[in-house]
């Protein structure tokens, strides 16, 4: 399973309904590997 793939498409769902904070914390109590910040 691509957990990467999943996650980038479980953040564009998400992104107009909740705040960044609230992004990285579910991610992080879901996935274990690093985040990582691109500029926009």
């Amino acid at each position: 399973m691509d957990y990467i793939y999943i996650a980038l498409q479980v953040g564009d769902l998400l992104k107009y309904d909740a705040v960044v904070k609230q992004i990285d914390r579910a991610g992080k109590s879901i996935f274990k590997f690093e985040c990582e910040k691109f500029p926009n």
